[in-house]
Formats: C-alpha cells, structure tokens, sequence
C-alpha cells in the first residue's frame, strides 16, 4: 500500500526508503510478485460508486520505489484498485507500463481484466491470473474499466476455474492470485478450503491469497501449495495487538523447472511506510509460534531455519523417503 502516509513518506525520504532495507534479497529473485493495494495517480478524486470507509491513493512518482525493490509483477484485482475511481485504474495502469511493471487482475473492460499475464523466464513459462471477492461494484463489465471480481454465489467461480483450466494448458507453471477473506481473518473457513481445492484440480500450480492483512498458514494440495494469505508488505496501518500485522512473512517459492521443491518464509518486521527484516527475538518467536501453529493446522510440516522457515513439498519428501 503506497498511498497515504506511505506516499508522504516516499516524498519526504526518498523512493528507496520503503524498501530499501530488503532490496539487496527482492533483487536476487528471478521473478518478484505483490499486490499493489491502492491506485497509482495524481488526480486526486474518490470512486464515484458507494462511498466507502479508505481510499488509498498514490502519486505516479511511487513507481520508482516499486522499480527498486525489483518487483516484477503486481495484481490489481482487490478493493483498492478504483479508490481514484475509473480514471485512477487507467492511471495504475499507464503508470506501470511507463514503469515496465506488468500486471493482471484489472483492466479496461472485463476482457482485459479476466486476461491473465504470461512470464517466460530461464525457459520456464509463467502465467498468472488475478481475482477478488471483494467489492462488488469494482467489477469490470464490457463498457466499464474494473478488477476480475468473483461471487460464490453466482457464475463468475465458474468462470474462474474455466479460466484457470485453459491458462494451464498454455504455460508450464499457473500462479491464481486471490484477494479473499474477511480484514483479520481468525480462521480459515471450509468454503475458501473448498475454492482451494477447485482451483488445483482445474490446473493451478499456486494459489498466492492475500487481503486479510496477516499472514496464516499454507496448505500442500497434491504437490502444489495454497498460501491462503501473505499478509502484508509495506503500509502505514495502525497494529492490531491481536493479529500483529506489523510482523509478517516474505514468500520465496524454489522451483526447478515446473516443479514446486520448497517454500522459505522470511520473516518481516513492518515500521511506518518501512519494511525490514525482523530481529528482535520476541518478534522472531511471534512470528514462529504462529506460522508454525496455523501451518500444523493445515497439516503442513515447518522447518525452523536460522533466518527463515523451510516448507518443502511433501510430494518431494515422499518420493526421497521411497
């Protein structure tokens, strides 16, 4: 989230600042994805739609500290993404391409929105899909600019998994983005467990959920594993005692070839408009006790690293232990 005081503070600090305490270890990956949770613009209006409790607007000059942490790729589908109304979302989208960021999960009309991304790296072919079931009236039609938005009560699941079925078919390796579940979710429910299970049998290779704003656990579907949410990674939030949203996770998936071997989870210690590494041991042992916990739940084994935790693919481990 680039906008409000995150967006101050880039103006006072510089472009480096947010991130710059993990630049260094985002550059080295081969592909950098996020959730960019707020409209790119400088026309500094509000969606004309319902009103709504946070609009969350960013300059166009925040691009540069998106260039600097290396990110490669950004969903757009999620609540946030209108917050400069229907003008704003051509603005992301104008001011990423200038910015070389691609993305999906939004577009013009629906077509584009619904239109997944394709990434082609170390002869690997990508592609990615982006969804919300948040904010309905953001929902691109044929006339109208919007997110790819879902309804678990009407067709648009369907759509999804026909959309993630053909994708799968053309790449070597399908990455679903999904912004699901409620602000602080204490629970995993079995409806999202469910949507999971439907998305890996119509061909996702990994679910990558965000929106509850904290991290939870991840799930190993038949070798292919569903991070129901990866928190947060840069925001001006206040801290919720509970939930801690100022502790959270960095993902990094290890692949070799179309094959899904492990999945490391730095933790992160979030400041005002700053993201770092965590260090403090009561933070470390925070972030432990939970991500261990919310993993076992799900029936997931956690290895405890000197500065990450290590989830290697079950299906890897069966076929070692043969």
């Amino acid at each position: 989230m680039l906008g409000r005081g995150v967006n101050s503070i880039i103006h006072q600090r510089g472009y480096q600042f947010p991130f710059e305490p993990i630049s260094e270890f985002t550059n080295k990956a081969d592909l950098f994805f996020a959730n960019l949770e707020c409209a790119i613009s400088d026309h500094e209006i509000s969606f004309s739609g319902t009103p709504k409790m946070f609009y969350f607007r960013a300059d166009s000059t925040t691009t540069h500290s998106l260039r600097y942490a290396g990110i490669d790729l950004l969903s757009l589908a999620n609540n946030h993404a209108l917050d400069a109304n229907y003008q704003g979302l051509l603005d992301t989208m104008k001011h990423l391409d200038s910015a070389g960021i691609q993305y999906t999960g939004a577009g013009k009309n629906r077509e584009e929105a619904w239109k997944p991304v394709i990434i082609e790296v170390s002869n690997l072919k990508i592609g990615v899909l982006a969804f919300c079931n948040h904010q309905a009236n953001f929902a691109a039609t044929s006339q109208q600019p919007g997110i790819a938005y879902i309804n678990f009560s009407d067709h648009t699941i369907e759509n999804m998994i026909t959309s993630i079925s053909d994708l799968h078919d053309k790449v070597d390796m399908t990455i679903v983005s999904i912004h699901w579940q409620p602000n602080f979710a204490p629970m995993i429910t079995q409806k999202y467990q469910n949507l999971a299970h439907k998305m890996i049998t119509a061909g996702a290779d990994i679910i990558w959920g965000h929106s509850p704003h904290h991290f939870q656990g991840i799930e190993w579907i038949d070798g292919h594993p569903v991070l129901y949410s990866c928190g947060d990674l840069l925001d001006d939030y206040l801290v919720d005692p509970d939930f801690r949203n100022d502790l959270q996770l960095l993902f990094l998936i290890e692949l070799s070839g179309s094959y899904i071997l492990n999945i490391q989870a730095y933790p992160l210690k979030l400041s005002y408009a700053q993201t770092d590494f965590a260090s403090n041991e009561h933070d470390l042992r925070w972030i432990q006790n939970h991500f261990i916990k919310s993993c076992e739940e799900l029936g997931t084994r956690v290895t405890n690293n000197v500065s990450f935790f290590e989830l290697t693919n079950p299906a890897l481990r069966k076929q070692n232990e043969r």
